[in-house]
């Protein structure tokens, strides 16, 4: 039996309640808050750091608050099956079952105690002054535990509350993929705090019906009752861009799986008719930063054969897919 990998939900709870499943290193996560605290060291404001940069680096719009972290959670879960173009093949209910099992992972700081800064930030952004970014969860892997500082965890909202989840779950998630797994929390913070936003593109706007659609799979693993469950590793759509003159005609290569990571907001990269080995084209997400397409090829039409390209995170190769 294969399966796609979809959101938050499925792909992080499965994998916080049987981390052995998963290829990787033995590694353990951080998560962390943008937190205000007055001259006696009181808390006065705090916010997860996913959903601070959703706000004032990505210009995302956030879904307000209910008040009921819960509540936020099946939104936030539901909300990222909206933007992947699927409806929750789960109900209510059964979402709440899951994130039950993942308070059962939960460990709460002593009160005179504070959390290891593991550095997987990958990136620093400016805060207000008087604010820090300031650990608030760790999940030990190996040991099942998620240790929380319950000082901070009191001082957030709703909506920071049940982020936090998907975000301890989405990064374990992604620190353990088969290939190139994340050493920091960047992509993890933006793709748990693309649940909650309400202006995101969703991953299949735009993708014609006759358009070509190309799958690479991943990991595969088999089970003791005999079944085999194989991680979607990379799927995506070719089509022309809609210029039908031949000397400006573009093509289109749209992703909805990438590497492993699922998408939740559109994901494409458009080439020119002519290409040559070395171009290098920038792919346009709100999910994904800095991540890139080379062209590596003998020919350099899209009418001939012979073209490749190789998605690049930075400068680490995270897959090679044929046109």
């Amino acid at each position: 039996m294969r399966f796609s990998v979809f959101i938050g939900l499925l792909v992080a709870v499965s994998a916080a309640m049987s981390l052995t499943a998963w290829a990787g290193p033995s590694t353990s996560g951080g998560g962390f808050a943008v937190v205000c605290r007055n001259s006696m060291d009181k808390i006065e404001s705090a916010e997860l750091l996913d959903l601070y940069e959703a706000r004032t680096v990505y210009n995302f719009e956030l879904m307000k608050g209910s008040g009921d972290e819960q509540r936020d959670y099946v939104r936030a879960v539901s909300n990222g099956y909206r933007l992947r173009g699927s409806n929750p093949p789960v109900t209510e209910h059964e979402i709440l079952e899951h994130l039950q099992r993942f308070r059962k992972l939960i460990v709460w700081l002593p009160e005179d105690e504070k959390l290891p800064n593991l550095h997987d930030l990958g990136s620093t952004i400016n805060i207000p002054s008087g604010c820090k970014i300031e650990p608030l969860a760790v999940f030990y892997d190996s040991q099942d535990v998620v240790l929380i500082d319950k000082e901070i965890w009191t001082a957030l909202d709703s909506l920071s509350r049940s982020a936090l989840v998907l975000h301890e779950v989405n990064y374990h998630y992604f620190r353990h993929l088969e290939i190139n797994p994340d050493v920091d929390s960047l992509d993890a913070r933006v793709f748990s705090a693309s649940n909650f936003s309400t202006n995101l593109v969703p991953v299949q706007s735009g993708i014609p019906a006759n358009s070509q659609i190309r799958q690479i799979w991943g990991d595969c693993h088999t089970f003791d009752e005999g079944s085999t469950t194989c991680t979607e590793s990379t799927t995506y759509h070719i089509f022309s861009n809609g210029q039908d003159s031949p000397d400006k005609r573009n093509l289109r290569v749209q992703f909805t799986f990438l590497a492993g990571r699922p998408l939740l907001s559109q994901t494409t990269v458009d080439l020119p008719r002519w290409v040559n080995p070395g171009d290098t084209f920038e792919i346009n997400s709100r999910q994904l930063k800095g991540w890139t397409a080379e062209v590596i090829a003998d020919k350099t039409r899209f009418d001939g054969t012979g073209v490749k390209l190789l998605i690049k995170r930075g400068q680490s190769v995270m897959v090679e897919i044929a046109l």
